[in-house]
């Protein structure tokens, strides 16, 4: 009895252990165990008193290119068309993309030319760079591109309502960088109103950039992105 009283002595003597929160980037699927004997012995507390949370970290950010898809007033003029138009169309699309053969182009030169001339906001350099990595040699020696045509037909005809859309930006805790060029085809979210459906977003314009800021104005984009990322969101 004794040598049990001085255990629990002991035992009732020792300082009770803060609580710790260890914050990493999401994965899917249990903890492993490995991982929580690691977790456990760094923080000094039993291996069942290791719990997951989900959530957001704090590191957690979202830089988005112009990655909203069609303006409000786009999806405006897709609506005045029926379903069953849209439906027809997108099957027509797809059996003949389905018959499609690669463009070939028969110098690199070539393929470089055609970027150039699809964005024109490219230097010489920029242009050769993408165009080497984004073009595959075929057997006969020419040059094809590597991006998949198919991509351009989406999930269906029909796609995410604007509204669903609307819901999932809403979801997201973490701050969110809009970036986009003044000289691209997509439209401003703070005017067209879609920048108010995150919780936390801000926008970036970025003169004489087109659809592909982060290569027409490398520097200029960096500069944002290193701000927003080093910031405070």
């Amino acid at each position: 009895m004794g040598r049990r009283a001085a255990r629990e002595k002991r035992v009732k003597s020792k300082p009770a252990r803060a609580a710790r929160k260890v914050t990493s980037g999401g994965a899917p699927g249990p903890l492993h165990p490995h991982l929580v004997r690691l977790l456990a012995g760094a923080l000094g507390v039993p291996r069942g008193r290791v719990r997951v949370v989900a959530g957001a970290s704090s590191r957690t950010k979202v830089v988005a290119i112009e990655g909203l898809g069609p303006s409000p007033s786009r999806l405006e003029q897709s609506r005045e068309t029926g379903i069953e138009q849209r439906l027809r169309g997108w099957i027509e699309s797809r059996r003949k993309n389905a018959g499609r053969s690669p463009r070939k182009y028969a110098r690199i030169e070539d393929a470089i030319a055609r970027m150039k001339e699809e964005n024109a906001h490219l230097n010489d350099a920029q242009a050769g760079h993408l165009t080497i990595h984004g073009a595959a040699q075929n057997e006969d020696g020419t040059y094809s591109w590597k991006f998949d045509n198919a991509v351009r037909l989406g999930g269906g005809p029909g796609g995410l309502a604007a509204e669903d859309q609307h819901r999932i930006w809403s979801r997201i805790a973490a701050p969110v960088l809009l970036v986009r060029g003044t000289a691209s085809w997509a439209s401003d979210p703070e005017i067209d109103g879609r920048i108010a459906h995150f919780k936390n977003a801000r926008l970036v314009n970025i003169e004489g950039a087109g659809h592909w800021s982060h290569h027409d104005r490398f520097d200029v984009f960096m500069q944002h992105v290193d701000g927003f990322l080093t910031g405070g969101g």
